[in-house]
């Protein structure tokens, strides 16, 4: 029996940019169509980055071996993984097993990858099946919070869209003309918005390093993306940041989750979404909740999954945290940075807050 090995490679400068998933994924979707059974793919134990490619794409582990490599001439235990293409579960390619005089399987291996993959994680990260699953839910934004943050835009002032995403906000201020700049970290996300609106004016970069040679009239940040920031000397430097990039008359507008939001505990993953893509594929949201009350950390690791009927495609972990924020937090920040007027709102119909019961407080400030 072949063993049909699926093998890739990459010059560093391209590593760690979701490319050769995406590349594995349609050259897997070729040789299916093919008429190929199944595929196989080994990494080293001492690479799991490589194995994390074959996890992604839906890849199985089966069981680890020892095998003296050439050309270094050097042991490497070998991680071998399968994906059946034609159903057909059961099936093992047995060789590596058969051949090597020290073969095994590693028990609890997923436990173990997973906790791995999740400390290796950017916080926060939005991945492809997180983007894909965020569009399918939200692509437009709430009107009231749209005509909310509208309500501060001006023609001919320049305005910005840190956290932009995939453009929910950012396509209809540029299609009522207004002249606005978006960037986000995620690749993911800006290619969805790209595809929507070629001629929007966005970048890839991340908002703690993210500079511009403009002053801006108007930042707006919303639905509580400010919260993703837990570790608040970090959150103090993007407030920061944020007041350096206004224009003098400028204002600041966004809004931070509050501790009303959390969650409940939960002992395990539990799935909590399921879409439909277009292509008819079933996607899954798996999570669990954990509060931290000392530092207002909202804890909820998700693992999103992508199914072909019972076939699972792709799997992907996100780090997710948030920082809920209590009444009067926020604004000593925005204090201690040097915002001078502030006002706090409930809602988006600028009712005063007045405490920390409600989802979201809403923060309008200029210097």
């Amino acid at each position: 029996e072949e063993h049909h090995d699926f093998g890739y490679g990459l010059r560093k400068e391209f590593w760690h940019k979701g490319i050769v998933t995406e590349a594995a994924k349609a050259v897997i979707k070729q040789v299916k169509k093919d008429g190929l059974s199944y595929i196989t793919a080994t990494h080293d134990r001492n690479n799991p980055r490589s194995g994390g490619v074959m996890r992604n794409v839906g890849m199985k582990y089966q069981y680890s071996y020892e095998e003296q490599w050439q050309p270094k001439n050097i042991l490497v235990t070998f991680r071998m993984y399968q994906l059946n293409l034609d159903g057909n579960e059961s099936r093992v390619y047995k060789k590596y097993w058969d051949t090597s005089a020290v073969h095994f399987i590693e028990p609890n291996l997923w436990v173990i990858l997973e906790e791995s993959s999740m400390s290796e994680l950017k916080q926060n990260y939005y991945g492809s099946l997180c983007t894909e699953m965020y569009e399918i839910l939200h692509e437009q934004a709430p009107q009231d919070e749209l005509d909310f943050y509208l309500s501060y835009a001006e023609k001919g002032k320049k305005i910005l869209e840190p956290l932009c995403g995939s453009g929910r906000f950012l396509i209809p201020f540029l299609e009522r003309g207004f002249d606005i700049f978006g960037m986000d970290l995620s690749e993911e996300m800006l290619g969805k918005l790209k595809r929507k609106a070629p001629n929007a004016r966005v970048m890839q970069a991340d908002i703690i390093s993210f500079t511009a040679e403009e002053k801006f009239d108007y930042i707006f940040i919303p639905s509580g993306s400010i919260s993703l920031f837990t570790d608040m000397s970090v959150c103090k430097g993007i407030l920061q940041k944020m007041k350096e990039l206004l224009a003098p008359g400028g204002k600041f507008v966004f809004a931070a989750d509050t501790v009303f939001d959390r969650c409940d505990e939960d002992s395990g993953y539990q799935t909590s979404v399921s879409v439909k893509t277009k292509e008819g594929f079933d996607l899954l949201l798996k999570g669990k909740n954990h509060y931290d009350e000392t530092s207002q950390t909202q804890f909820s690791p998700s693992i999103y999954e992508l199914y072909n009927g019972a076939e699972l495609l792709q799997s992907e972990s996100m780090d997710f945290q948030t920082h809920l924020y209590r009444y009067g937090e926020m604004e000593a920040y925005l204090r201690e940075c040097g915002f001078k007027s502030i006002s706090t709102y409930s809602n988006y119909k600028k009712e005063p807050a007045v405490d920390d019961q409600c989802e979201m407080l809403i923060f309008e400030c200029d210097i």
